[in-house]
């Protein structure tokens, strides 16, 4: 397998994607777009659907990576690695064109299941690991379920689409750093509130 051709494929469709959304790019722009023929993109990918798949779990394994990056740090506690991910959700939302994700739930919507059950286990263990660092540190409430804590926090940026009223009215900053606000005083206790407050970030 050429793998140079499929990975030129791949950049080519999703700057399409992006762009257009998944409806409306058909196999024989990316074709045109590629300089390729529809035939040698069959050669390496089943259909649109299985192109689209492979980029969103490419998409999705480099953010994984991105995360574990900061999670793995050593010189970051357990508030700063929530901010430093909350920062890195943010840099996705903003490239993150919500005909996409509406493209997904209108026609790959067993796709996006995958990417909701992919999502939630790599995504929520993470978070719940996280959270139990930051007992140990102090940092975190005591009495707090992780699970349920962690589970509730990637609902909350699951639901969270760009194009939803009251989303429109503020800019994605906003909305994401009172969502932070949310869950940071909620889940800190009073050592963690305080070392909040000495960040002045809110």
């Amino acid at each position: 397998m050429d793998i140079d051709k499929r990975q030129a494929i791949i950049n080519v469709a999703k700057a399409l994607f992006v762009e257009y959304g998944f409806k409306n790019v058909t196999m024989d722009e990316i074709a045109r777009k590629a300089g390729i023929s529809k035939k040698t993109i069959y050669q390496h990918f089943k259909d649109k659907k299985d192109l689209v798949r492979e980029i969103i779990f490419y998409e999705l394994d480099r953010a994984k990576k991105q995360v574990d990056q900061i999670l793995n740090r050593k010189d970051l506690n357990s508030i700063d690695k929530t901010i430093k991910v909350h920062e890195l959700i943010l840099s996705v939302k903003r490239r993150q064109p919500p005909m996409v994700i509406h493209d997904l739930e209108r026609q790959y919507p067993d796709l996006l299941e995958e990417v909701k059950k992919f999502s939630h286990k790599q995504i929520k263990q993470a978070i719940i690991d996280n959270l139990e660092q930051g007992k140990k540190q102090g940092l975190i409430r005591q009495d707090l379920n992780s699970e349920i804590i962690a589970q509730l926090q990637i609902n909350r940026y699951e639901a969270l689409k760009l194009n939803q009223p009251f989303v429109e009215n503020y800019s994605i900053e906003t909305v994401l750093k009172e969502i932070l606000k949310y869950h940071l005083y909620g889940i800190t206790s009073a050592k963690g509130r305080q070392y909040i407050e000495n960040l002045k970030i809110f």
